[in-house]
């Protein structure tokens, strides 16, 4: 059959080709974990896919001030779910993994 990988990447493109133009559906819900292991979840602005070098495959990519804590969190543990919801197509994809702080100077193509 085909690979899970494949089927929720489709399944993802289609509906964000769908709701491209809808108010606010390119923010997700960030979540990470304070060094106390405190939750914590906010919305970010997600950029899309982008090819990546190497065997990671495609990466997210989501803009962020370098001061805010969940740069800290994630540099600390560099791990985190992010939780995308769709209203048009009442579909929720949560993604889970690690993460890594890129700079603007450092950032792909």
């Amino acid at each position: 059959g085909v690979p899970t990988t494949v089927r929720w990447r489709a399944r993802l493109d289609a509906a964000m080709a769908r709701s491209r133009k809808e108010r606010g559906a390119n923010f997700v819900q960030l979540a990470t974990v304070d060094a106390s292991g405190a939750p914590h979840c906010r919305s970010v602005v997600c950029r899309g896919f982008e090819a990546a070098a190497g065997e990671n495959g495609d990466v997210l990519r989501m803009v962020t001030d370098t001061r805010s804590d969940k740069v800290a969190q994630l540099v600390a543990r560099p791990e985190a779910e992010l939780v995308w919801w769709f209203a048009r197509s009442s579909e929720q994809f949560r993604i889970a993994g690690p993460v890594e702080i890129v700079a603007a100077d450092d950032a792909l193509s």
